[in-house]
């Protein structure tokens, strides 16, 4: 009798064992499944904030029941300073989270992941919460701030069932560093203060079991404990069984049977033990019911969905062969289409199609096995299954299976949702940048995997910008979704276009015939965006630049791949634009040229290594000089004196074109002064401002600080504006334009033509002079149209009130049609070339005569 109590006392002692690593398996899962909700709030919320221009109002979603009621979850929405700005919670709007552990690793601009922290008691709430959080970017991909989701530890513990885990049962939750995020325990010690405990050093391993001294815990009590890593989120789930009331059945009938043996003697004792032993025997058979009922509580808790008991059929051979039903609730058997009653005894056989019914039973097999399975799956057409996705938890109760299933189809449908929304560019419905950094590493290894080839296509759109600055941003919205349209009807059925970000596209070609295949649809692509568009606002010609790389000859992952085309497009475009490349090496060195440049032309604003040279303008009547142009220089140090060709562009791109146009007013405002101190004679002079210097820059008060700083009259000063800087709120330009003419100075338009302005919109601006752009003036020689077009500029400037200023003349026959045609004046190098201001006077005293007086000279700026 002895050796079956001690043999019965182990078999508890293994089963005690098995069930504390089966309950860690299922707190895995169900905490598992917790975290992925939790991730998943807040990447709904993350993209929410994206699609609305990042004015997101949490109310607003809460109205649109994207947040339950649950009072342990509030998601704060924090800025890049650390202040919050809505929240589901009323909290402390002074709190800042600047320092905070849930937001600085964010600010250190980390990979977008899933940050865990706490617990703590929350600054914002005042109770005690774990926090995750997700960083928030800007359009230009910026840090932003933060989407706070904050959950109190109880969230994770409230599944504690005194049933399974009798009273002095154990849940907890800790981090990989064994920092305890959250655990409960229905003990009146656990009860009273914090269930502590201190068992780091037992959990070694994935996941294990093991019986934990009673040292370890705060209640001093014993507990067989089972862990189990959460691998995705860096997190330990811990289930203990008490070893006291594990092991009660066996002490009572352990008691009882030395008792008796005291008691008893002869057959009367044998009698007695008899009776203990059956006692204990129907004692311990009531407990494991009892674990089964236990088991099938757990796998079904928290949750009002379809349940069943399965219990196996087995064949001599050991194997089985089928699974019955031999118990489920009114929704399990809804599922199937059937009632309880109908559900009940049947075979799994009688209700799956042959197609299906091996792989079935070999999961099930496989959850009997090992205790447990938890799986997403989507339901095949020819189940009788009534949905489309199914979640389904299954664990080992006693001799059967205890499984729950979940319809997830509506989950499912909002996942693809959110994902579309997520993989959608908004403006033109094509894929994005976030679809292409999931997608392209999977293709690239199927690529390898497989051994066909694939191309990137980077396509830049030449000209965008102005068309956008000119037209609109409505006007350009719509040509960048005829664009894309134009780029779907092209490519290849298989080939996907994605939308960069701005004016920059992507064409990802599989399966390509290497370059010559490539080549093909690069030519493709270049004819249809050459081709005119026709918008609402009218005809717009634009092109394209186009960069190639191949795998695997220009590289093996995605990164490579896409900085080689993005190379290859750069230097399809400072080659001249509308035209394709496929990557070479050689690039690479122009890039760092490039780059040189930069830092060259920064230091060369630094040290002022610019001159300024002046070109005269004519008077057409009087053949005067009656103005002149500023033209500025870069005169490095070692590569001698260099176009604004070659400069202004990288200038315009990379912003210095704001300094280096406040570096050219100084230098022409002292010019002016130091004329004026050497009693030489002094003409006005205007100034050229760039787009990005008018929009950018308060122009006014820059001129107005030039004046107080050189004893120049307005008089003497004009600013010439180019066609792309007018393209804004029209009363706020005029509100600049009319400040500036306030203190004197006139206002002109440089390269008309050239641009998208109409005379229509110069009236409403009130400009004083307009320079027509060199292009119409070769035209004036080619035939009547250019010469009446001409013509009818200058018609439309005069009654306007506007000079008209004819630009690039090169020749005595330009003057004469030109006088013929009643233009106020011309420039160019019939006129003169840009001279340097020391040769300037001694070019006026030339053209002073008594038959050509000279007229006050206008100096334009330009950069």
């Amino acid at each position: 009798m002895s050796s079956n109590l001690d043999e019965e006392r182990r078999a508890i002692e293994e089963r005690t064992l098995r069930d504390a690593g089966t309950l860690a398996r299922h707190y895995a899962a169900l905490t598992t499944r917790f975290l992925k909700n939790i991730d998943q709030l807040a990447l709904h919320v993350q993209l929410e904030y994206e699609l609305t221009a990042h004015g997101l109002d949490l109310a607003t979603l809460d109205q649109r029941g994207l947040f339950t009621d649950e009072p342990l979850i509030n998601v704060t929405i924090v800025d890049k300073n650390g202040n919050p700005v809505s929240s589901t919670h009323p909290h402390d709007p002074r709190v800042s989270l600047a320092q905070d552990p849930s937001f600085l690793p964010h600010k250190q601009d980390l990979p977008d992941t899933l940050h865990i922290s706490g617990p703590r008691v929350s600054p914002l709430f005042q109770f005690p919460t774990i926090d995750f959080s997700r960083n928030l970017r800007d359009r230009q991909g910026q840090f932003a701030g933060i989407v706070l989701v904050s959950v109190s530890p109880s969230y994770f513990t409230d599944s504690y069932d005194v049933t399974t885990l009798a009273q002095n049962g154990l849940l907890a939750l800790t981090d990989e560093r064994h920092r305890l995020l959250a655990a409960r325990s229905d003990s009146a010690e656990s009860r009273a203060g914090s269930p502590a405990i201190s068992i780091s050093n037992a959990l070694t391993g994935s996941s294990g079991v093991a019986l934990i001294p009673a040292a370890r815990f705060n209640d001093g009590k014993e507990r067989y404990v089972g862990w189990e890593r959460i691998g995705d989120y860096g997190l330990i789930s811990i289930a203990g069984l008490e070893k006291q009331e594990a092991m009660a059945p066996y002490l009572r009938s352990r008691e009882t049977i030395l008792r008796y043996m005291t008691w008893g003697t002869g057959a009367l004792f044998l009698v007695a033990l008899l009776a203990a032993y059956m006692a204990w025997r129907l004692r311990l058979r009531k407990t494991q019911v009892e674990e089964v009922r236990s088991t099938y509580r757990l796998a079904t808790e928290r949750s009002n969905e379809g349940f069943y008991m399965l219990r196996p059929k087995w064949q001599r051979d050991g194997s089985i062969a089928d699974f019955s039903f031999v118990d489920c609730n009114r929704r399990g058997a809804e599922l199937y289409g059937m009632s309880y009653d109908q559900l009940l005894g049947k075979d799994l056989s009688a209700l799956l199609p042959e197609t299906i019914l091996p792989a079935e039973i070999e999961k099930l097999q496989h959850a009997l096995s090992e205790g447990y399975l938890e799986e997403e799956l989507q339901v095949a057409e020819d189940m009788p299954v009534r949905c489309e996705w199914l979640y389904r938890r299954i664990v080992r109760s006693g001799s059967g299976l205890a499984v729950t299933v979940s319809d997830i189809t509506e989950r499912k449908a909002h996942v693809r949702e959110l994902e579309r929304k997520g993989y959608e560019d908004a403006l033109t419905g094509l894929r994005n940048r976030h679809w292409l950094s999931d997608t392209l590493p999977e293709t690239i290894r199927q690529a390898q995997a497989e051994g066909f080839d694939v191309a990137l296509m980077f396509v830049d759109l030449d000209r965008f910008k102005r068309v956008n600055d000119a037209m609109g941003h409505s006007i350009g919205d719509e040509l960048l979704r005829r664009c894309a349209e134009r780029l779907v009807e092209t490519v290849r059925p298989d080939d996907k276009v994605v939308r960069l970000g701005g004016d920059e596209f992507l064409v990802l070609l599989t399966r390509v015939e290497g370059k010559e295949g490539t080549q093909r649809v690069a030519e493709r692509v270049a004819a249809a965006l050459g081709d005119r568009f026709r918008l609402a606002a009218g005809v717009v010609d634009i092109s394209a630049s186009i960069g190639i790389s191949l795998l695997p000859h220009d590289g093996a992952d995605a990164e490579t791949l896409l900085n080689k085309a993005d190379i290859a497009m750069y230097s399809a475009k400072t080659s001249g634009r509308r035209q394709w490349r496929f990557y070479d090496p050689r690039f690479d060195e122009e890039i760092k040229s490039r780059l040189r440049r930069e830092k060259e032309l920064v230091r060369a604003i630094e040290q002022d290594e610019f001159v300024v040279y002046y070109q005269p303008r004519m008077e057409v009547h009087s053949r005067r000089v009656c103005s002149m142009e500023a033209l500025v220089r870069w005169q490095h140090p070692t590569s001698g004196v260099i176009s604004p060709n070659e400069f202004i562009p990288l200038a315009e791109e990379t912003g210095q074109i704001i300094e280096l146009g406040q570096l050219v007013i100084g230098k022409v405002f002292a010019q002016m002064a130091q004329w004026a101190a050497q009693g030489d004679e002094l003409v006005p002079v205007s100034i050229n401002v760039s787009a990005r210097q008018f929009n950018e820059t308060d122009i006014k008060a820059i001129l107005a600080d030039a004046f107080r700083r050189h004893p120049v009259a307005p008089e003497l000063i004009e600013v010439e504006l180019t066609e792309s800087s007018m393209t804004g709120d029209v009363a706020d330009i005029r509100r600049t334009i009319a400040s500036i003419q306030q203190m004197g100075v006139k206002v002109l338009v440089d390269d008309f033509g050239t641009g998208y302005s109409s005379l229509a919109q110069l009236q409403k601006l009130d400009m004083d002079v307009l320079k027509v752009d060199r292009a119409f003036t070769l035209e004036i020689e080619h035939g009547n149209e250019g010469r009446i077009f001409f013509s009818a500029i200058i018609t439309m400037a005069h009654a306007l009130g506007m000079r008209v200023v004819a630009e690039g003349v090169e020749n005595a026959a330009q003057l004469d049609i030109l006088n013929d045609l009643d233009c106020d004046e011309i420039q160019g190098y019939f006129v003169s070339h840009p001279l340097a201001a020391s040769a300037l006077q001694d070019f006026l005293q030339r053209m002073r005569s008594p038959h050509m007086p000279v007229a006050p000279v206008a100096v334009r700026v330009k950069q």
